[in-house]
């Protein structure tokens, strides 16, 4: 994995000017995009739930608070992502459309 590929600062949740959180700087993109991935997936299952039990305020704030890490270390990696690029496929040493 290329060393560059490390997550910064994000701050999220905000209050009025203040933050609750903020992200990590320096975690691999790797393992902030795999939690976020779990984090998502942990919402999706919630929402599920929602429309089964018709709940409106408990796990609809449960909901919320995932999506907005989640949403959060997806952001904290993207300046990463973005400076190394998205480098063109090759085969056989010649360059291809994607």
């Amino acid at each position: 994995m290329n060393s560059r590929l490390v997550t910064t600062s994000h701050q999220f949740n905000q209050n009025g000017e203040e933050f609750f959180f903020a992200t990590v700087p320096g975690v691999r993109c790797s393992d902030a995009f795999n939690f976020a991935s779990a984090g998502l997936a942990a919402a999706e299952d919630l929402l599920g739930q929602l429309v089964q039990i018709d709940e409106t305020c408990h796990l609809a704030f449960a909901v919320r608070a995932l999506v907005s890490q989640a949403k959060a270390l997806i952001d904290s990696g993207i300046v990463a992502v973005e400076q190394v690029g998205d480098p063109i496929p090759r085969f056989s040493g010649e360059e291809v459309a994607a």
